[in-house]
């Protein structure tokens, strides 16, 4: 397995990899070990060889991680991120071990990362066995990449029920809540000017806002500027313990994920897995994944991305009729636990594995 981030830490926990490849663009590190001999297991001397020749680094990389792959007998290679994946594959491909590689968002929809990797992704495309992807939306954009439909297996993110305990919202005070970076594609200007607008009708509701990101003094300052320091209430980064006691209290979820500019779209929002499988109803836009596990009218309400009027309206319904918070609360916990448990996603990469390893015998 190819590890990119802490993000994936469930999957090191279910599927106990035999192997776990990690570091760099290019990973290279497993055990502790670098998969380079004398004098490129040297990070100095391997990064001055990578700038100055990247041509004969690549090249280099690649023979090094065939014999890597051939000493420890792989079955199957799972990659997390297009962009790896496309790393991965000439060296996967040319020893016949299967590859299957995990898409989560930015890796399928930023314009600069596509154009970055526009021939690694058609090279991939063809050499690789399977692909995941987190939505139907995106099932749809990689075909149009050039993935071979046939390759690609779709498989939501999960919520992982052991760190988020049920909560009743119709109990809750009128606290809404959002979690995630502060990046345009989670527009969260768009989230406080629809909030501005259900305050309108429910002035003593508050916003809770956990998270941290490059637009965070930008929103800072439109918060005072607009006046609502005493109804919005940034939080910064807290750890998970901290928004599953925040869920606990919330009335409802709420999230505006939109398209950015440069392209960047969501995969699976999973803290609205998370939210809803806490009992909270969710409200959000029709986006990627979160328009496959929110049930608009059932477990929550979505809008049209950008329309935060309608958003803010949608606000004020949870809101003013906690009972109905209550309702769809219960429907979102059953929702999520019946259909997008980590344990279900999990069994399914598994299953996928399995598949592919039948297949290759």
């Amino acid at each position: 397995m190819v590890r990119t981030s802490t993000f994936i830490e469930l999957q090191f926990q279910y599927l106990q990899p035999y192997k776990i490849l990690h570091t760099g663009y290019k990973p290279y590190v497993c055990d502790g070990k670098s998969i380079f001999k004398f004098p490129l297991n040297i990070n100095l001397v391997r990064i001055f060889f990578k700038r100055l020749l990247p041509f004969f680094y690549t090249s280099f990389y690649n023979k090094s991680l065939q014999k890597y792959l051939l000493k420890n007998k792989f079955d199957v290679v799972l990659c997390n991120y297009g962009t790896q994946g496309s790393n991965v594959s000439p060296a996967c491909y040319k020893v016949g071990v299967p590859l299957i590689v995990h898409f989560h968002g930015y890796d399928a929809y930023t314009y600069s990362i596509l154009k970055k990797y526009n021939k690694k992704y058609k090279a991939m495309f063809r050499q690789a066995t399977r692909f995941i992807v987190g939505s139907e939306d995106m099932v749809r954009h990689l075909v149009s990449l050039g993935a071979p439909k046939e390759k690609i297996v779709k498989i939501l993110c999960g919520f992982d029920a052991r760190f988020f305990v049920e909560t009743d919202p119709e109990k809750n005070d009128k606290r809404l809540l959002f979690v995630g970076r502060f990046t345009e594609k989670k527009a969260p200007d768009i989230l406080i000017q629809a909030f501005n607008h259900a305050l309108k009708k429910v002035p003593d509701a508050l916003l809770i806002m956990i998270g941290d990101g490059e637009l965070f003094d930008g929103i800072s300052a439109m918060i005072k500027n607009m006046g609502l320091e005493k109804s919005v209430q940034l939080m910064g980064w807290q750890s998970s313990e901290i928004v599953s006691q925040e869920i606990k209290k919330a009335r409802a979820y709420v999230q505006h994920s939109r398209v950015a500019k440069n392209g960047d779209s969501e995969g699976t929002a999973i803290t609205i897995l998370e939210a809803g499988g806490s009992g909270v109803p969710v409200v959000s836009t029709r986006h990627a994944g979160i328009k496959e596990t929110v049930i608009d009218g059932v477990t929550g309400y979505l809008c049209e991305e950008g329309d935060w009027e309608s958003m803010g309206n949608n606000m004020v319904k949870l809101l003013q009729d906690p009972k109905l918070a209550g309702e769809m609360g219960r429907a979102a916990r059953a929702h999520v636990l019946a259909n997008h448990t980590v344990d279900k996603q999990m069994k399914m990469i598994e299953d996928t594995m399995n598949n592919v390893l039948i297949k290759n015998l």
